[in-house]
């Protein structure tokens, strides 16, 4: 179950999506998903830039402090921990807000909607009118290119096509994860300095997975939201 109260989604309609959940109605669990996410989109982006205040918004995209102050307030003792609890949380968020922005990319693209492009010139002007600014110029480009599989990042590698530093900073880290566990992938033919990036990635990977499941994580969030509840 989900550790967060209903917003786009109900806590329902999440676990349906991930497949965590079967609907008695499956017809009628999407046509709820559809309406619910479009009454989002279509009402409430404009109230929450118009309406809310500037230290509301602001509390919001922090929101994981207030968490952290909630849990001295309750009596949850301190933990040793606290600050990978934040950091864990912020780029949860991060992330997140991005898949929230592709969604966006890809639903307006699709559709034939609007270009993506224009929403966010739009998005942008709307902010800057809100400090008393016009947008005099804009600039937005982006070229695409085929996306690396796994087994492309492995071979350029293998043949050192590839330097540690550029690996660093274009390579998803979910290849790294799937090249470390697959066994179709023989970490004995990468040169030394992938092979020990490679694993230490990895290791840190699964100690964080592991560090989410075990240290009390989603039960604090759940009882801080039982507690607004």
């Amino acid at each position: 179950m989900s550790d967060y109260p209903s917003s786009l989604l109900t806590s329902g309609q999440r676990e349906y999506l991930k497949g965590e959940k079967e609907a008695s109605n499956e017809s009628q669990m999407k046509k709820r998903i559809r309406e619910r996410v479009y009454a989002g989109f279509r009402e409430d982006g404009g109230i929450l830039l118009d309406e809310l205040s500037i230290e509301e918004r602001r509390r919001m995209f922090r929101h994981w402090e207030e968490r952290e102050d909630e849990r001295h307030r309750d009596g949850i003792p301190l933990r040793e921990d606290d600050e990978l609890m934040n950091t864990f949380e912020k780029s949860t968020l991060e992330i997140n807000l991005g898949s929230l922005l592709a969604f966006i990319y890809f639903g307006v693209e699709e559709t034939n909607l609007s270009d993506f492009e224009e929403l966010l010139e739009t998005g942008i002007q709307l902010g800057a009118q809100k400090y008393g600014y016009n947008v005099s110029k804009l600039n937005f480009e982006v070229e695409f290119e085929e996306a690396l599989t796994p087994a492309d990042t492995f071979e350029y590698m293998k043949n050192e096509e590839v330097s540690l530093e550029e690996l660093k900073e274009h390579i998803l880290m979910s290849h790294l994860n799937t090249i470390a566990q697959a066994d179709r992938f023989d970490l004995e033919e990468l040169p030394e300095r992938f092979r020990e990036f490679i694993v230490e990635e990895n290791k840190s990977f699964q100690e964080t997975q592991e560090w989410v499941e075990s240290s009390g994580f989603r039960e604090v969030l759940k009882k801080l939201e039982e507690r607004r509840d």
